[in-house]
């Protein structure tokens, strides 16, 4: 039998029989600035009469019965707080207004800039519901082009939402000011004064524009903030020289994958490097370098499958995660890629052209270990081994040789 939601306002109702009669605003702000002291003063005496009782010649029956008892009043006196603040925004004098904004405005302060700007926007709607009734809320963003905008996130159940931009949004992005209706409200989301998002309501009850327009300036700083944090991420996953996933990023997705392999799919990865990638940077410099990794890079990219991850680790290392894949289709798709390296060639200086060779190894899940370190020790032993087994090198040449 599962438990009953203890936030469930039929249980609150059953639990504390308080009257429906409105609550005065000047009672929630005053419940707002004490509720850390009346609940500290509620703990404080929770832990007294906890260690009263655990000392007490009772027998165990009885100790455990006052250990629920206390149990049960602080969380009585929490649920008692909470019920209270609820009632007074929901049946507060007249309609909701910038002051009901408060429980947001610890949220800024506390979390803007420490979540993702979905997650930011789902923290906002969830402590807008308490001031204002909405039964979906869809956050539009300006797209990669900044010119059109594009269904970013919403509430709606099972993601049913209409994805398209229909015109009440549009024409309160294009007006950078609200637009409100009787069952609906977009709010543009303006930084410096030049409207990034639209936030659309589907209202259960009219709302006004001061509350709306208050709640666009924080939805702002708090979608900024995400955004932000979306980006940082971002970069915190990337290698800068070539734009591919960085080893964080690879062992997160090869974590994700040795999940499903532990379910009986087949999974292998592959590390390959630059064969004396240390001898071309001290000829031609860290610059030519990094074109050399970018060439291996695009050349890796074009030979690989859809499915598979291609991520730079560091120096010239460079790894391939292919899931659903044996042993074998490592073997197929390095060889691909080292013959694709053998019919171009990269410029490292003015006239100089270099041939690029590998040194490559792979490892499977299950044969080389079931864990991220297992197979990434596997592949990067076996392709030190290719070093020694092979006596390839860089081949220098100029451009009437090509031909």
């Amino acid at each position: 039998m599962e438990s009953p939601d203890v936030f469930s306002p039929a249980l609150l109702t059953q639990i504390m029989p308080i009257s429906a009669s409105p609550v005065s605003r000047p009672l929630l702000d005053q419940l707002t600035s004490t509720y850390a002291a009346i609940f500290a003063g509620a703990a404080i005496a929770a832990v007294v009469l906890a260690q009263l009782i655990s000392v007490a010649d009772v027998d165990l029956n009885a100790k455990i019965s006052g250990f629920t008892a206390v149990t049960a009043a602080i969380l009585a006196v929490h649920l008692l707080l909470i019920w209270v603040r609820s009632n007074c925004r929901r049946d507060g004098a007249g309609s909701p207004d910038v002051s009901d904004l408060g429980s947001l405005d610890e949220a800024i302060e506390l979390l803007a800039g420490t979540m993702s700007a979905s997650d930011s926007f789902r923290l906002a709607a969830a402590e807008l519901g308490q001031t204002f009734s909405f039964t979906d809320a869809r956050l539009f963003l300006l797209d990669e082009s900044r010119k059109d905008l594009q269904l970013f996130d919403s509430l709606a159940p099972g993601g049913e939402s209409e994805a398209a931009v229909n015109e009440f949004v549009q024409r309160a992005f294009n007006a950078n000011e609200a637009q409100i209706e009787a069952s609906a409200a977009a709010i543009p989301l303006a930084r410096n004064g030049r409207p990034f998002a639209v936030v659309e309501f589907s209202l259960s009850k009219e709302a006004g524009a001061p509350i709306l327009n208050a709640v666009a300036d924080k939805l702002s700083t708090l979608v900024l903030a995400g955004l932000s944090f979306d980006r940082s991420r971002a970069a915190a996953l990337k290698d800068v020289a070539t734009s591919l996933p960085n080893e964080r990023a690879f062992r997160s997705k090869l974590e994700e994958s040795i999940a499903a392999a532990h379910a009986g799919q087949p999974l292998a990865i592959l590390a390959f490097d630059v064969l004396h990638f240390s001898e071309i940077n001290r000829r031609f410099g860290h610059l030519a370098g990094e074109d050399v990794l970018r060439f291996v890079a695009r050349t890796a990219l074009e030979n690989i499958r859809e499915m598979d991850l291609l991520a730079r680790s560091g120096a010239d290392e460079f790894l391939v995660l292919l899931p659903r894949a044996a042993a074998d289709i490592g073997y197929t798709l390095i060889a691909r890629i080292e013959a694709a390296l053998k019919d171009r060639s990269v410029e490292v200086a003015e006239q100089l052209f270099l041939e690029i060779e590998l040194a490559s190894g792979w490892a499977s899940f299950g044969a080389d270990g079931e864990t991220a370190s297992s197979m990434l020790a596997a592949a990067r032993t076996r392709r030190e081994q290719a070093k020694y087994a092979d006596s390839r090198g860089v081949l220098w040449f100029q451009p009437q040789q090509l031909s």
